[in-house]
This record gives structure tokens, sequence and C-alpha cells, in this order.
């Protein structure tokens, strides 16, 4: 390194004859602001793994360039390029300690050269226009190399060791702020303005220079500016003198200011580490954080950690529904509570806890929880935040609820990897979901297997889609009144060639949670209207549809459902008005006024509409008239309890004669006794579904079918 050169000058060109000319990106954009009217260009940047600084000063048409130039339209006194000069600052700092002698030298040298110039005047008079011209481009390139460090923020200094004065620049007088009458004691008044955490380095560093420990050192520390705040600057000591007994007498050096690359640097790793849309800790800076936990978990087993791994329910059909923006809302929110939750939690610890809130992204979100006395103590958190996550969020004009599933995994799984907490975590949460939503699961080695057969059976259902695997069964619905058939409800069925046939119980939520329940339910809706077209009579005029359908949550909130279920039907030959469409309490209640919304739309296209598992919670009598709603199927845990208390049975009479008000119809599911038929009855309920009228049949049974009269008989 020792012949690399400190400064390297070359001429560049937007119109190069030759190639070693050509400008490089920098120098082009510099070469534009030359162009522009600037007189000087000055830059930093970086090659190799070295820093430069760069200088550039535009290049003027002489009449001597004509001669090779004047075929590129050039005329004297144009803008023909610019002389960039290159500062390799680390090699530049690195040769400072060389500074003082080469001025010397420099000194000398021209002392000769003025007295050899008069000796042999008229012997050299005849290149005097030349050295002019060498001594111009001298003091030029001297100049430029001089702006290149100002606008580095570089200075230098000298320092006598004995009487411990300092030698200042203006630069680094006006960064200190240090007033004039303490400048012959700076060294004592940097010490005194210096970060506090900073002054025992610096006066080692100093120390050990002094002492000839080494004879070259380099730090960064923060000085207190003159408006109270800390900048930070690089300083570099070289020892250009010692004494007989090997003390530094002189110490000469330079400084920068860098504070502006620090904040920057410092913004970047920051980024690096954060959810640019909620601020939470992101995926990386999450693994770093519970590998901390899971070291420290190993050295100690009093130290315990748990995660909770948040995944939110339906947060992609708010997303699709809603719009991107209002996703953003509230994830934002999501955020909030999570933060607000872990501050109150530490806070009750007097602010000990480390625990970490981060977005892995999308709607997925995890918890760290460290130094815990018990995992009952993750438990009591995972489940407040539970409830907390569950309340209404209201955004932009509307209610939304989403609730979330949580995985739990605790640190007594003696893990060594932070991916393998996160995986499990997952898994857990998957498991949430699977046993229905808004819960909290904590993790166990089972389900590894568990979600190894849910991934294959969503790659086997979809190849299952369209073909003849997947079949629809109808369920009468009856009338209580008459006994006789008004519809019924269609219901998948998967006919797998492996495992037989496939409970809706299983891939149904395989289905909505991976999407493959939009292509699933218009294939239900198409050939429930093309099977159920066969069987109508004409002139039917009962006030129950033929055939009711479901619709998941995420077809609900499809933005041309109403349209395209309509061309289904007519394309099938059946009338919308023969058709149901059920929808359940949680789908609608999830967003009750968009809901409402696509509801109406569906029923201006002709089709009716069912809530179904009607008192499951979501929703209350009250809020019944905010759906356009046709008919009310009562969730069959009132029909399984109805006689074992008066207050089932007082629910369902209230229920029936709201409806009836409200000009709905009402059908009792999951009816399976002649005793709870009676009961109906006596309670005026019109309609009943259940395996007592008949399990769930092919479509080539439904023509024939009639439920035994002799039900109808014992019950009255």
């Amino acid at each position: 390194a020792g012949d690399r050169q400190t400064v390297v000058s070359r001429t560049v060109s937007l119109n190069p004859l030759r190639p070693e000319n050509a400008p490089d990106r920098a120098e082009i954009e510099a070469l534009r602001k030359l162009e522009q009217g600037a007189r000087e260009v000055v830059w930093q940047e970086s090659a190799g793994g070295v820093r430069y600084l760069r200088v550039m000063r535009p290049f003027l048409t002489e009449q001597a360039c004509l001669k090779c130039h004047a075929h590129q339209g050039y005329k004297v006194g144009d803008l023909r390029g610019g002389i960039v000069t290159s500062v390799e600052i680390p090699t530049f700092l690195a040769g400072m300690k060389h500074v003082w002698p080469q001025l010397l030298g420099h000194l000398v040298l021209w002392a000769c050269g003025l007295a050899g110039i008069r000796l042999a005047w008229r012997r050299l008079s005849r290149h005097a226009c030349a050295r002019h011209k060498a001594q111009d481009a001298l003091a030029e390139s001297e100049a430029r190399l001089a702006a290149a460090i100002q606008a580095a923020l570089l200075g230098t200094y000298e320092m006598d060791v004995a009487t411990e004065s300092v030698i200042i620049d203006d630069g680094l007088r006006a960064l200190s702020g240090i007033p004039p009458h303490e400048e012959h004691r700076a060294f004592a008044w940097w010490l005194e303005n210096l970060h506090p955490d900073d002054v025992p380095i610096v006066t080692r560093s100093y120390r050990e220079l002094v002492e000839g420990v080494r004879d070259r050192d380099s730090l960064t520390t923060r000085l207190r500016a003159p408006d109270g705040s800390y900048r930070r600057i690089v300083v570099v000591g070289t020892v250009t003198d010692r004494r007989p007994d090997g003390k530094a007498a002189k110490i000469v050096g330079i400084w920068q200011d860098v504070t502006r690359q620090h904040e920057m640097e410092e913004a970047l790793r920051a980024a690096a580490q954060s959810d640019r849309l909620t601020g939470l800790a992101n995926r990386a800076a999450l693994l770093i954080a519970l590998q901390e936990a899971i070291d420290e978990a190993r050295r100690s087993p009093a130290a315990k950690y748990a995660v909770l791994f948040f995944d939110f329910d339906h947060f992609k059909l708010i997303n699709d529904s809603l719009g991107h923006e209002a996703g953003d809302r509230l994830l934002l929110a999501i955020a909030r509570r999570l933060r607000e939750h872990l501050d109150s939690v530490a806070g009750q610890y007097g602010g000990a806890k480390k625990h970490c809130a981060a977005r892995l992204g999308g709607d997925e979100f995890v918890v760290l929880l460290r130094n815990l006395h018990s995992f009952e103590e993750a438990m009591r958190i995972g489940e407040q935040l539970l409830e907390r996550l569950a309340r209404p969020y209201e955004l932009g004009g509307h209610s939304i609820v989403s609730t979330a599933s949580i995985g739990l995994v605790t640190s007594d799984c003696g893990y060594e990897r932070a991916e393998d907490v996160l995986r499990d975590a997952d898994t857990a949460m998957y498991e949430a979901k699977s046993a229905g939503r808004g819960r909290l699961k904590i993790f166990a080695p089972d389900m590894r297997q568990k979600v190894r057969q849910r991934m294959e059976l969503e790659s086997d259902l979809r190849k299952a889609l369209g073909t003849d695997e997947l079949l629809l069964h109808y369920q009468p619905i009856v009338s209580l009144e008459t006994g006789g058939v008004v519809g019924f409800e269609a219901l998948a069925r998967w006919r797998h060639p492996q495992r037989g046939m496939v409970s809706p119980a299983e891939f149904i939520p395989v289905a909505e949670d991976s999407g493959l329940i939009l292509p699933l339910g218009e294939w239900i809706a198409r050939e429930a209207c093309r099977q159920i077209a066969r069987t109508l009579e004409p002139g039917s005029t009962s006030i129950m549809p033929a055939v009711s359908i479901n619709l998941s949550r995420r077809q609900l909130m499809s933005p041309d459902l109403p349209d395209r279920l309509a061309e289904t039907a007519r394309a099938c030959g059946i009338e919308p008005c023969r058709v149901c469409l059920e929808i359940t309490e949680s789908a609608v209640m999830t967003d009750a006024s968009a809901a409402a919304a696509v509801l109406r739309d569906i029923k201006r296209t002709g089709f009716k509409v069912a809530l179904d598992d009607f008192g499951t919670g979501y929703s209350s009598l009250a809020s019944l008239h905010m759906f356009p709603i046709d008919v009310l199927k009562i969730d069959r845990s009132f029909t399984a309890n109805m006689l074992r208390g008066r207050d089932y049975a007082a629910l369902i009479h209230t229920i029936t004669n709201l409806a009836r008000n409200l000009g709905m119809a009402v059908v009792a599911e999951g009816v399976e006794t002649i005793d709870q038929v009676s009961l109906l009855q006596g309670l005026d309920c019109q309609f009943a579904q259940g395996f007592l009228f008949g399990r769930p049949m092919p479509a080539n049974e439904i023509a024939t079918y009639r439920p035994p009269l002799s039900l109808f008989l014992k019950a009255a």
C-alpha cells in the first residue's frame, strides 16, 4: 500500500475521443451540473471497500484544442469536459504523519527554486509561460483538495504534549464552539465537553499514545456542540516526535464530523429491524431477540420465555372487501393494542420485562415473552390478548370484528434455534384455527403430524376440484304443519380415492383457509341449481325455496357475487326465487354494514336469504332488522336442549314470534326426536330439518323422497 496514490486526477468528457476519458455514472452527473453553471462539484463515494473524496472543475475549449476536436462542434470557451481529482481518504489519513516534514521539504525546494530562477532568468525565460501554467495547475489542484477536505468536514490539529496546548483549525473551532480564552487549554476543555461515557475511552487512548503503547490511534467520540447537542466525530492522532525517554512530545492528527453519516446508519439499521407499516419489530429483529432468549434459557433454566403466534381470522376477507387501506388501518390498530397491552404488563413489573411484539407479514404477529415467572403467566397474557383483540375495530364507518387464533410455545421444549420455535408456534396457531378460531392452543408434538395431514388434504382437494370426487347430498326441510317436503339443503361431500368419504367438517375449513372455497362454492351453486331444476314441479308456490346453498364469508364479500349467482341460476333453468342462500351469523357480523349491503344486492337479484346457525352468540334479536332475511334457521344447540329446561323453549318461542313479525320463516335445525317435533309445533315453529326426517341423500333420491307421515301423527 506504500505506493498507492492519495490524489489522482484525470480528464473526462461526455464526448470522449478515447475510451479512457469516458466518465463513470457519478462523473456524468457532475458534468451535467457543470453544464448547468456549477463552478465546482464535490462528492464522496465508495469503491472496492475504499472511501473517496472527488472534486471536478470545468475544462474549457482552447484554440489549441480545436485541432483535434473541431469536428465535434466545439468552439473556444465551450465546456469540453472536466478535470476530476480523486482523494483516497484512508491512504490520506495514514499519511498524515508525514505532512509536516513534507511541508518543510516543499518550502526548502521552493526557496532553492526561487534562487535558481533568479540566477538563470535569461536562460529560463523561454520556459516561463509553461512554468506559470504548471504552478497555476498545482495551485488549482491544492485548492480543489482543500475544498474536498472542507466538504468532507475534515480538519487538522497539532498538540504539544508538555503543555497540552492544541493548535486547531477554524472548522474544529466552529464545531466545538470553544471560547478564545479557553484555547490555551483546549485539550482539558474538550474533555470537559465530551459525552461522559466517552471520557474514559479518550483518556486511555491519549495515555497510550503518550506512553508509547502505540504511535497512532483513532476513535469515535461525541463532543458537545454550542447548541447543546452532541456531534459524533472521528479523531485520528499520530505521534510525530518523542522525547529521549520515549514519551510523546508532539501529536498531530485529523478529525471528521460523521454525525450525519451516523444518523443515516442508525436510521437504516432501525429500518432493517422494524416493520415499515406498524413500527413493530420485523422478522429479522424477532429472530435475533428470540435466539437471545433461547441462549439465555439454555444457560439458566430459570430464564423462561414463551412465544405467542397470532393469525387474525378472516383478515384477507376484510382486506379484499374493504380495500387495502382499510386492511392497513386494521393492522395498525392490532399493533397498537398489542403494544399497549405489553406495556401494561411490563409496567406491573417496574418495566423489567423484555417482551417483544413483531409483525412477520400480512396478518401474522408474534409476541415474545421473556423473564417469565411461570408458563401460566404466558397463558394468562395470551387469554387477555384474545379478549382485547376480539373487541370490534371502528374503521372508516365500519365496525370490524376480527378475532385472533393464537399458538403458544414455551421454552420447556428445549429449543436451540429460533426458526424451530416459530415453526411450532405457527403449527399450534393452525390447530387453534382448526378448533374453531378465536382461541389459544399450546403446542404439542403430535400437532406436526396434523399439519402435514392438513397440507396433504389441501393438495388433494385442489386436485379434486372439477372431478367426480366431489358430489352433493341433500337434506330435506319439512313443514311441521303439513308434513310435506318444502325444500332441500345442498351439502358438499368428498369421496376421496384413498380416505373414502371425507367429512365437510374436515375439508371445508381447509378450503376456507386456502382460498379454495371460492371455486368450490361456485361448483356447489352450479351443481345444486342444475340438479334441483330437474325435480321442480311446475307452478310450485311454496313459501320455502326449493334448494338452500351455503355461502362462505369469503364468497359473501366477493363484489360480483349476486350477478354471478343469478347468471348461474338462469343457465341451469331455475328462477332465483327458488334458491335460498344461507349465511352464518359469524359471516355477517364480521362487518355488519358491509354484509347488509351485499345481502340487499342479493335480494335485488331475486334470491332468498337465510341466516344460519342463529343463536350462536354473534348477533342478537335486536340486530335482525339490519339484514334483509327471509328465513331464520335456529341453531341445533337450541333444539338439542329445549327438552331439558324451559329457558331454551322460551327462547325458541321468542325467536319464532319475532321472526313472524318481521316476515321471516323459521327452520329448527338438528331435529332428531318426535318429542322435539311436538314441542316445536307447540311453539309455532313452521319448519324443521334433521336426521329424524332423513339424512343427506344423493340427488337421484330427491324426487321419490317422502317423510314418514307417522312422525307427525305421533307428534300430534
